[in-house]
């Protein structure tokens, strides 16, 4: 045989092997890549992602005008992280058809890929749509899963979105995690917009002006280390509790955003930001930085630069309660949270993307703004208790002699104090006593149920 017939031999015999490999035995048909979900998607040609409907009923657009870097246009421009919306765009054009588990009304229904439950994400070119589908749960035990449904279709596929930045970046022997659709049609914060609002850092609070609408408008003011005092308009100051002071600053001194709602000037009324619930005015002050020694200047031995300090403002304002709803995948169930819209005014900020955000109303948690309805009794320092001195506890505090026991208490004329004694020894009593004793004595249960 000659040496070209031997090649190809050679190479009809990789051919019928590769073959071989991509058949399907068991349905006798050629296996392949899983067809994608939108084939003719062109991430680099869409200008408009629209996120809409589902248990939060909220409607976000994400755009890039012409000449302009993505933003939120729905909201005012609020900007947007421009890999959340990379990654977003690459995770449309990574979706495929695999898994199918059904088409049946009930079984939207069940997945929340249906009209009512399902976010349905929407890209768009020139106003045109590109790809829209709905995005539903997570399957149980799927933790990268998710029910995903094409608009125009009934199909409806368990899938695992695969980005190839994510498999190229790992171990060729690696699993790659699932795309989180949840975390991008859910809830803003997590991946599209950077959540602080500001970070105060180690700034120390000087004084918390708290006005109440209806209620007080009242100053806690530092006087001295761990010493404060409440002064309310008109009155004489008293004494207040140091530890809502720093509680008030622990909750926002790191103040994160939940949700953006739209422009200050736009949605003020709506969200009760025009006349506030709470107004929370804080003065703080930081060290500032220690100046460079000039060129040439010797630092004298043991002298020290005197620490200085910066004196700054901010303020927060509270209006309405906002109640979203979402779904518990633990629970399999739909539940409600509460937040609250508030502002921070831009006055006296001069970084300028805080100072930027000033300029928005957003949602944040309840507990933040919980933190801040105080009453104005729980600004007011407690009532410490009066030291006692050896023998002047209550009478339930004071531990009897041994011998005393079940012994009434003598009664005294008023005025007349007991004489010091000195204690006696506890009486010995006869063994069949103690026994006594003993067999009386009930167990004690120390916690653990076992008593």
């Amino acid at each position: 045989m000659s040496r070209g017939n031997i090649i190809l031999l050679c190479a009809l015999a990789v051919a019928v092997g590769l073959w071989l490999v991509g058949r399907d035995w068991a349905t006798d048909k050629p296996t392949g890549p899983v067809p994608r979900l939108f084939p003719q998607f062109n991430r680099e040609g869409a200008d408009a992602i629209e996120i809409s409907g589902g248990a939060a009923g909220t409607k976000w657009t994400i755009a890039r005008p012409e000449g302009a870097p993505w933003s939120f246009v729905s909201l005012g421009g609020y900007a947007v992280k421009r890999e959340a919306v990379d990654r977003f765009l690459e995770g449309v054009a990574s979706l495929r058809k695999d898994n199918p588990v059904g088409t049946s009304a009930d079984l939207r229904e069940r997945t929340h890929t249906d009209e009512k439950n399902g976010r349905l994400v929407r890209v768009l070119r020139a106003g045109q749509p590109m790809a829209e589908f709905y995005v539903g749960k997570q399957p149980k035990q799927g933790y990268h899963e998710f029910f995903i449904r094409k608009a125009d279709e009934d199909a409806i596929y368990r899938t695992t979105t695969l980005l190839e930045h994510d498999r190229d970046a790992l171990d060729p022997h690696a699993r790659a995690s699932g795309f989180e659709w949840d975390a991008y049609v859910q809830e803003m914060s997590r991946k599209w917009v950077d959540s602080e609002i500001w970070d105060l850092g180690s700034a120390e609070v000087q004084e918390i002006r708290l006005h109440r609408k209806d209620h007080y408008d009242a100053r806690v003011a530092r006087e001295a280390e761990d010493k404060w005092n409440l002064v309310e308009e008109g009155k004489e100051p008293v004494p207040a509790d140091a530890d809502v002071a720093d509680g008030i600053l622990s909750v926002v001194r790191r103040l994160s955003l939940f949700e953006v709602v739209g422009r200050y000037d736009d949605v003020k009324e709506e969200y009760g930001l025009d006349n506030p619930e709470i107004t929370l005015l804080m003065t703080l002050r930081k060290k500032a930085p220690k100046p460079a020694p000039k060129e040439g200047e010797e630092k004298k031995e043991g002298e020290e630069p005197k620490e200085e300090w910066t004196t700054f403002t901010r303020t927060v304002e509270v209006g309405n309660k906002v109640t979203r709803s979402r779904y518990d995948s633990y629970s399999d169930e739909m539940k409600s949270e509460d937040y609250y819209a508030v502002r921070v005014d831009p006055q006296h900020i001069d970084d300028p993307e805080e100072k930027a955000r000033g300029a928005y109303v957003f949602l944040v948690r309840d507990y933040t703004a919980s933190s801040l309805r105080k009453d104005l009794s729980e600004l007011q320092a407690k009532a410490k208790e009066e030291e006692k001195g050896p023998g002047e506890g209550e009478e339930g505090d004071v531990i009897p002699l041994p011998g005393d026991e079940g012994k009434p208490a003598e009664e005294k004329p008023e005025g007349e104090k007991k004489p010091a004694e000195e204690p006696k020894p506890a009486e010995e009593k006869p063994a069949d006593e103690k026994e006594s004793a003993d067999e009386k004595e009930e167990p004690k249960d120390e916690g653990c149920g076992c008593g």
